[in-house]
């Protein structure tokens, strides 16, 4: 398989798996996805200064 069939077919599976990901979102009863997370990451300081500055 060349290189350029194989994009093709890698383009084709992600454009494939999108759909897919939509008509999840989309039916009438979607995930309810929860989340559990500990207290201190909620005052963890995430990157440097840098970051903060944006």
């Amino acid at each position: 398989m060349s290189r350029r069939s194989c994009a093709c077919s890698w383009a084709k599976f992600l454009g494939w798996a999108r759909l897919e990901r939509q008509a999840v979102l989309m039916r009438m009863t979607p995930p309810y996805i929860g989340f559990i997370i500990e207290e201190s990451i909620l005052s963890r300081t995430l990157g440097g200064a840098e970051v903060l500055k944006e």
